[in-house]
């Protein structure tokens, strides 16, 4: 494993190729804020549009309003010349029609101003998600923070999350079509060999009054759902698919004083909890950290976004692209202000990569060349990265 360190050899905190992450966010941010800052001055354009629209319609009630009133009065006052009240009668219908199809005529125009707006804000957005999915598959950056697998239809739907600081969680789907390990059903053994036998209860030995262990053979059993984080993880298990009890389920969960687990199941009398054992929280915790190796494999092989959440808000099925990349800018800025304080030239960004063998490598960043990828942004766009002091 390949450890990151500051030019000055201290250690980095991330595990990841941070310069590499930084110019694609760059690029691929820097073009998605472009198609948001498109986006705003469209919907400006709009605004406009409806406001001009909204007075020439204004201005032809009014002047509509000020020749049915004249036609009127003249036609109430003077009934001496009855040809004279007849035409003026035409006329004040004319009036009435003209207004009326002038009217729907800006309604039209601004339908169809709008319509060819809407269709360039929807490419905008469909570049906006395209830059953003592009980084955020590509990249490493964050730790894998839960996984969650369900078998359906014989086999296995998996997502995996990775958290960036800040907290950004992205959520992806995982490709089972390249993940061999998982496009079956796994029995427990499989995953841990540890794992053959669990105490699930105590219950009254035969034809006597004291109480015996109550032993469950789950190695045998399926996993049908799992949903792995780092502080907690909940297992599904069931012997038989068809049986119509609720499954087998393992919950650990690491508190202050270690790890804590209970096992849940289904009985005729209702379900049951009974706390693990000892003995047992130990080879539970060993599927617990088997399952979340399968996670960490599993986000090799992520095929699409499903949701972004920054901090409480959801961004991505509700898009909200301009919250997510100033987070991210947000998240990275004090990171780039200390690589550039320790880096020994005022033109680059420097880190380090010390591989296992001991041998380093040194990476950098043109921070020119970085500025110029910056100031060639609209500047509405521009303004988002001015954080980064690049």
């Amino acid at each position: 494993m390949v450890q990151y360190l500051f030019a000055d050899s201290e250690p980095f905190p991330w595990r990841f190729d941070f310069l590499e992450t930084l110019r694609d966010f760059l690029r691929l941010g820097g073009d998605a804020a472009n198609h948001l800052a498109a986006i705003d001055e469209i919907e400006r354009a709009m605004q406009v549009r409806a406001a001009s629209v909204e007075q020439a319609k204004e201005a032809i009630r009014r002047f509509a309003d000020e020749a049915e009133a004249g036609l009127g009065t003249t036609l109430l006052t003077d009934t001496s010349h009855p040809a004279a009240s007849e035409l003026g009668e035409r006329i004040l219908a004319f009036v009435r029609d003209a207004t009326k199809e002038k009217l729907e005529s800006e309604d039209a125009e601004l339908r169809r101003g709008n319509a060819e707006d809407l269709k360039n804000m929807e490419m905008h957005r469909a570049g906006v998600r395209e830059r953003l999915e592009r980084f955020l598959l590509g990249s490493e950056v964050g730790v894998v923070h839960d996984a969650r697998l369900a078998l359906e239809g014989g086999r296995y739907a998996i997502e995996a999350t990775r958290r960036i600081p800040g907290p950004i969680d992205v959520c992806f789907h995982v490709d089972v079509e390249r993940f061999e390990a998982w496009q079956e059903p796994r029995k427990v053994a499989s995953v841990s060999e540890e794992l053959e036998k669990l105490q699930v209860g105590m219950k009254k030995k035969l034809f006597r009054r004291d109480m015996t262990r109550e032993m469950m053979r789950v190695g045998d059993h399926t996993i049908v759902a799992a949903r792995i984080g780092k502080e907690r993880a909940e297992i599904a298990l069931r012997r038989k698919m068809d049986d119509k009890r609720g499954p087998v389920t393992l919950v650990l969960e690491r508190q202050d004083e270690g790890i804590y687990a209970e096992i849940e199941r289904e009985s005729a009398d209702g379900t049951k909890l009974f706390p693990a054992v000892p003995g047992d929280i130990e080879k539970m915790t060993g599927l617990w950290a088997a399952l979340a190796k399968v996670g960490r494999e599993a986000m090799e092989h992520r095929d699409a976004i499903l949701t972004v959440h920054v901090g409480e808000t959801e961004c991505w099925a509700d898009p909200k692209p301009g919250l997510l990349i100033d987070r991210l800018v947000e998240v990275f800025a004090p990171v780039v202000h200390e690589i550039a304080r320790r880096s020994p030239s005022p033109k680059e960004l420097s880190l380090k990569i010390e591989r296992e063998d001991g041998s380093r490598e040194e990476r950098y960043l043109d921070r020119g060349a970085a500025r110029g990828t910056v100031e060639a942004l609209h500047p509405r766009a521009a303004r988002r990265f001015a954080a980064l002091k690049l």
